[in-house]
């Protein structure tokens, strides 16, 4: 298991605009919600995501941990 950066739900909107071309759907409350062709993930609006909550969030839009390492890293 790798150790994970703490970062935010506007890093990881980023990673996940730029990198993984996810486009923003909607709001809901302080969920933000994107998509991309086969997949749907909600982002909540925080200064730290959990790494409980991160890893759970990159499993579900299938990115490794080493992946967003490395992307955190460059």
């Amino acid at each position: 298991m790798t150790n994970l950066p703490v970062i935010s739900s506007d890093d990881l909107i980023k990673f996940l605009t730029k990198e993984k071309k996810f486009v923003y759907d909607r709001t809901r409350g302080s969920h933000h919600i994107f998509i991309s062709t086969t997949k749907r993930v909600s982002i909540p609006e925080r200064k730290e995501l959990g790494k409980g909550l991160f890893r759970q969030i990159l499993l579900e839009i299938g990115v490794s941990e080493t992946e967003f390492i490395t992307y955190w890293n460059s």
